[in-house]
């Protein structure tokens, strides 16, 4: 076969994460340039029974602090670790309020039109939390799309990298020569930076052997970096999470599956929905 296009291999074996699509997450971040305090924490507390009801189980985990030297005590770390479960007792939500930064994770993405409003509902909540006034360093986009493919013995498997990777600028061209099925590799680049922002790409993947099946992991990341001050009230409007932030999750979505496509081979594409 050649790397480059898929044909003459058949990837009927290899088993997508969700069987309809591979989307394993979906990570929406704001990151602030200062940490969240304790007056963000404060209203936090406040919207805390709004907040349970679409996340469950809120953690507040330890911090172990060092201090060097004599001073103050520095402020203790406000980190809330928030996850949703489904019936099944698995996580279809979870999130992040705390350190210096609110992010919304879906881990039951079925498709933008019916995930993006549950998206939002959970990100204003969170925000909401946020002094209005903080300056916001990036907006960050994450999906991560999982396979697997059960080892049968004497047979190699079509997740090798050459059997579902194309050639190009993202993937290394000595990586299709491999016959092992575990790899990884990381690339990045960034697009159309300019006095006010910048954005930057990176894929990570890899394939590993755990027990009788392979499991390959591909993440891209977008993060929209921020040279301006801005803070958070520009971004939101009356409250709410649309205007550019809503543009910018739209956009990062629609290129991750630029992104893709230019990764792996058609055949698997096309039981990805993303054949063309």
């Amino acid at each position: 076969m050649r790397p480059n296009d898929g044909a003459g291999m058949s990837i009927d074996s290899i088993k997508l994460y969700a069987n309809t699509h591979a989307i394993e997450s979906e990570q929406f971040t704001l990151v602030f340039r200062s940490p969240l305090d304790s007056a963000d924490e404060g209203r936090f507390d406040e919207r805390r029974p709004e907040i349970e009801e679409l996340f469950r189980a809120i953690d507040e985990p330890d911090v172990f602090q060092v201090m060097v030297g004599e001073g103050p005590q520095p402020p203790k770390p406000v980190i809330k670790v928030l996850n949703d479960f489904g019936r099944n007792g698995k996580p279809e939500w979870s999130g992040q309020f705390g350190e210096n930064a609110v992010s919304v994770s879906s881990m039951q993405y079925t498709n933008w039109a019916e995930i993006w409003p549950s998206v939002q509902n959970r990100l204003k909540l969170l925000l909401n939390c946020v002094d209005t006034f903080k300056f916001v360093g990036s907006i960050d986009y994450k999906v991560t799309d999982t396979f697997t493919e059960k080892v049968i013995p004497n047979n190699k498997g079509a997740l090798l990298s050459k059997n579902i990777l194309k050639k190009g600028n993202w993937v290394p061209e000595g990586l299709l020569s491999y016959e092992d099925p575990r790899w990884d590799f990381s690339s990045g680049l960034f697009h159309s930076p300019n006095e006010r922002s910048e954005v930057l790409e990176r894929v990570e993947a890899r394939s590993f052997l755990t027990g009788d099946q392979v499991v390959t992991s591909i993440s891209n990341t977008f993060s929209l970096r921020l040279k301006a001050a801005i803070r958070l009230k520009d971004l939101l409007e009356g409250g709410n999470v649309t205007g550019r932030v809503t543009e910018t999750f739209e956009d990062f979505h629609d290129k991750n599956k630029v992104t893709i496509r230019s990764i792996f081979v058609n055949d698997l594409l096309k039981r990805m929905g993303l054949g063309q």
